[in-house]
């Protein structure tokens, strides 16, 4: 990525952290705050079911390994509750502290708008821990990408056009609006669990919900 670009991003991600109240470096929230109210868009990343009475919405930062040891809580979500749940995808990238978390999430957002299959497998690549540890430098993302044989040129193609690093910084300022500490994060019907939690933990809000919905 561009330097002057980076610095940019990097300085308007501290700008919204200070603006918004950000500590130096996400926390394990201890109080769920209730009603967090995210903004839906159809046509991000999701998993589940599109018509599903229940919407959860997962922030993560994917350059920290936090995230990648909450991987196993997030498959069995979406295997437990294929039709009643839609995860959608959104972005707390914290490159001042994680240095590959930017990218990450810029390339995830150039896979979304060239084939969202390909965003996911992406996805769930880059937060197993056995992978996350490899991902230390940009380079490492592109040399993973080649080895997957994705197009590359036309990733960057879309990157360079901003709309995905747009949505991200969408997705960072509206995770600290919130008043969300701690990542990875789930907003459950209004709910906010934040941190790595026990899969149960998450499992007993959704069944909570759920049985509301009905």
């Amino acid at each position: 990525m561009n330097s002057r670009i980076e610095k940019i991003i990097i300085g308007a991600i501290s700008v919204l952290a200070l603006q918004l109240g950000c500590s130096s470096v996400a926390k394990i929230e201890q109080t769920p705050k209730p009603k967090a109210s995210p903004r839906y868009e159809p046509s991000r990343v999701f998993y589940g079911n599109q018509s599903a009475p229940l919407t959860i919405y997962r922030y993560v930062n994917l350059g920290s390994v936090l995230q990648a040891a909450d991987s196993d809580a997030f498959k069995r979500i979406i295997q437990k509750y294929p039709d009643s749940v839609k995860i959608i995808v959104k972005h707390v990238p914290l490159p001042q502290f994680y240095p590959s978390s930017l990218i990450g999430s810029q390339i995830f957002e150039a896979l979304r708008d060239i084939d969202q299959k390909r965003a996911k497998d992406f996805y769930e690549l880059t937060l197993s821990t056995e992978q996350m540890q490899r991902l230390k430098s940009e380079d490492d993302y592109w040399n993973m990408l080649k080895q997957l044989k994705f197009p590359i040129p036309q990733v960057k193609k879309e990157i360079s056009k901003g709309h995905g690093t747009f949505r991200i910084l969408e997705d960072y300022a509206e995770y600290k609006s919130l008043g969300i500490e701690g990542t990875p994060a789930y907003v459950v019907n209004g709910d906010v669990l934040a941190g790595t939690r026990p899969y149960e933990e998450l499992e007993l809000l959704i069944e909570t919900h759920l049985r509301g919905a009905k």
